[in-house]
């Protein structure tokens, strides 16, 4: 990884930021999931925010594969998917907070380290509901409309 493809700095805008990376393109984002998740206290429950297409999915497939080895699934129709130690929830199709009880979130947060949530922050009082033990964090992805192959700047920040 070239120290030009990422420029990391401490509390960077957005200013409630624990740590943020800039210009990261999508071959860089190992490196990120590396780091990252020696910095975020476990168990964790990490909400992921984002326009469409902003890069939520990849992110949660390279943070599982990173971590687990092998392929994960994208949740988008199940709305939420397990591997061994993490799970990945996507909320975009759910339209109301009563939604969630149906999930049993509970049930799938047993002995995991990360629970990845994609479209999560409106549900953010159901979810630490459920995951009371978890710390919580966002993770904000913005595109870089500007940058030749559209890099993306990631802001870690607590949801405490």
């Amino acid at each position: 990884m070239s120290s030009k493809s990422i420029l990391k700095e401490q509390k960077t805008s957005p200013v409630d930021s624990l740590r943020g990376w800039k210009k990261v393109f999508l071959s860089d984002l190992k490196y990120i999931v590396n780091e990252m998740k020696d910095t975020l206290e476990r168990p964790t429950c990490l909400v992921l925010t984002g326009d469409v297409g902003a890069g939520k999915t990849s992110f949660c497939k390279i943070f599982t594969e990173n971590l687990e080895g092998g392929e994960t699934l994208s949740p988008t129709y199940a709305i939420v998917s397990e591997s061994r130690r993490i799970v990945h929830a996507d909320f975009y199709r759910l339209e109301e907070a009563d939604e969630m009880c149906h999930l049993e979130l509970g049930l799938y947060s047993e002995d995991k380290d990360f629970f990845l949530v994609e479209w999560g922050k409106k549900y953010l009082a159901e979810l630490k509901k459920e995951l009371s033990r978890y710390h919580f964090y966002e993770l904000k992805i913005e595109v870089n409309e500007d940058s030749p192959q559209s890099s993306r700047n990631y802001y870690l920040c607590t949801l405490e």
